[in-house]
């Protein structure tokens, strides 16, 4: 699973309220979607590093920029 398409998905269920690294693993198991610990980790770390998410604390992932997925879809649309 590439970690674009898990990044989007991360995004997609932080929309409600932040959570912890394993609920979010669970709702990515959920969808049907599977990846590994390190897939998952690379993923929250560029989203960290473009601005998408905060991680606090080590494990709980704060999404603070509401408009972020909203961005990702139409950087992805350009390219």
């Amino acid at each position: 699973m590439g970690t674009k398409k898990i990044s989007t998905m991360i995004l997609e269920t932080l929309l409600e309220e932040p959570k912890t690294l394993s609920d979010i693993k669970r709702s990515l198991v959920a969808s049907g979607m599977r990846c590994e610990n390190d897939e998952l980790e690379k993923s929250i770390l560029r989203l960290g590093r473009q601005g998408y998410l905060k991680v606090l604390d080590d494990r709980v992932v704060r999404y603070y920029c509401i408009t972020a997925l909203g961005q990702a879809v139409s950087e992805n649309l350009k390219k």
